[in-house]
């Protein structure tokens, strides 16, 4: 309203708008609004700057090309295709619903279970036909009882450990409970989608399970869940909004308790059969073009944040990067997104898209190397082999210019701490999509650069294993024989490029 001001004064136009406030007043928005019935007041979606990189033309192309070639491999009807997701619940109301009180009173109380509330994981899983998998709870807790489950949705898993997050081990129970609900086999194959967490795809274990059931897993780019997850643009909300109100009632109800974890499947089960509709199911699915497969769902104003922040220096932020994973330890996360800064000396092969995932669990790369799609293994090792060899060759030409003195001529800008790191933040973005950035790349660049202990921080950072027989310790000390692996390398150096 303060614009609406600002526009009258400058073309010089009478108005009875505030002269103290510089504002108009609410009845003139209000008239405003109802002669412009185009125009409505929304309450706009935060989005971190990592999502608005991540969420970009080039990574979607990528995403929409890899479903397309899945459908046309495997035909999967709409019952056969899922997404699932892990949201989390606090026995304390994150919020509470709006109350009429009497004019003038500014501050209305209302009584809450607990500051803090006790943490619970629910995993959700649907279909684009509106079949929901039973939930499955994951309460932080190492004594169950069957207490815990008292009239939860029927069907549902009770589980707990020691931080009430997702990790490999319960990813795994939950995969064989989703087996079981869908009957999925080599003859009966559904496709399943969800985000790259290392929770969901660090473990060799879940993808075999997965690829002996017939359960086709295909990975959310990084950073796109906000739009790119059907759970999460139609499902949670309504069911957060659903689990509120049942804490309101409950509390209520009896009045001096407090909501404990025997309560919580009880509340979910009031909310969750409120929620599960097929309507808020298939409209997921809609509504992120995955189906019916629609690669151009998203209009160009919904790249704009991307790019926006293209040019922007990603910040340091692996720490949070984790999901506040408190179980997981030093995994390698799938779903992070690597960092291409595209300062000089980046490789020529390389793509100048800053917003490039650099690591091995990208949705083509977790099909690539467990076998979940079938590629012409001849080209794609040739063409991985060509781009690693270009690496290690590029690398050994310019090792000058990575000693700590030179990062600190190169990158003046960064802070001290990580002068050193965006170097390697400049190698990673060497590689391409097409290529499984693994044991080779981190090897060469540890002996070139004599840095083991940069090179296991970026091998956390861009989701790739340290090479096998090499001991972490030693490793990140720069005690670690790397002379064979480095032999390896330059037995596939070529010449310079160009």
């Amino acid at each position: 309203m303060q614009l609406a001001y600002e526009f009258a004064e400058r073309k010089g136009l009478q108005h009875p708008f505030n002269q103290e406030k510089k504002s108009a007043g609410k009845d003139w928005l209000r008239l405003f609004l109802r002669r412009h019935p185009g125009i409505a007041i929304r309450q706009p979606e935060p989005t971190s700057v990592d999502g608005a990189r991540g969420f970009n033309t080039d990574s979607m192309g990528r995403f929409f090309t890899l479903l397309e070639k899945l459908m046309n491999e495997y035909h999967p009807p709409a019952t056969a295709k899922y997404n699932m997701d892990e949201t989390g619940l606090s026995s304390a109301q994150s919020r509470s619903s709006k109350v009429l009180g009497r004019a003038g009173t500014h501050q209305i109380g209302i009584i809450s279970s607990a500051d803090r509330g006790l943490h619970t994981t629910v995993v959700c899983c649907a279909s684009a036909a509106g079949h929901y998998v039973p939930p499955y709870f994951l309460f932080k807790r190492t004594r169950m009882t069957p207490l815990l489950g008292n009239d939860a949705p029927p069907g549902s898993v009770i589980k707990g450990n020691d931080c009430g997050w997702m990790t490999q081990e319960k990813f795994l129970e939950w995969l064989q409970h989703f087996i079981n609900t869908v009957r999925s086999s080599m003859e009966n194959k559904v496709l399943l989608i969800l985000d790259g967490h290392s929770s969901h795809t660090g473990s060799l274990s879940a993808i075999d399970l997965a690829r002996e059931n017939g359960v086709v897993m295909l990975c959310l780019p990084p950073h796109t869940t906000n739009k790119l997850q059907p759970l999460d643009v139609s499902f949670f909300r309504p069911l957060k909004t659903h689990f509120l109100q049942a804490q309101e009632t409950w509390l209520r109800n009896n009045p001096g308790r407090k909501i404990s974890a025997f309560q919580i499947a009880h509340l979910v089960n009031s909310a969750y059969s409120k929620a599960e509709s097929i309507s808020n199911a298939v409209s997921g699915f809609e509504k992120t073009g995955i189906f019916p497969c629609n690669r151009h769902v998203f209009a160009d104003e919904d790249f704009a944040p991307s790019t926006l922040v293209s040019n922007t220096p990603a910040a340091d932020e692996d720490a949070d990067r984790d999901q506040c994973n408190p179980c997981s330890s030093q995994q390698p996360s799938t779903s992070r997104q690597g960092s291409s800064s595209g300062r000089t000396g980046q490789h020529p092969s390389a793509a100048t898209n800053s917003s490039r995932p650099q690591h091995t669990a990208d949705s083509a790369h977790v099909f690539a190397e467990h076998d979940h799609v079938e590629l012409d293994s001849d080209t794609d090792t040739e063409n991985a082999d060509e781009l690693r060899a270009k690496t290690v060759n590029y690398v050994c030409e310019h090792v000058h210019e990575y000693d700590d003195m030179q990062a600190d001529a190169l990158n003046p800008d960064m802070p001290a701490g990580v002068r050193f790191t965006s170097i390697m933040d400049r190698i990673s973005a060497m590689a391409t999509p097409t290529t499984l950035v693994g044991e080779l790349e981190i090897s060469c660049t540890a002996h070139v650069l004599q840095r083991p202990n940069f090179c296991l921080l970026w091998a956390h950072w861009s989701g790739v294993r340290v090479p096998d027989g090499v001991c972490r310790s030693k490793y990140r000390h720069g005690q670690g024989d790397l002379s064979p692996v480095w032999g390896q390398c330059r037995s596939l150096r070529l010449p310079s490029p160009g």
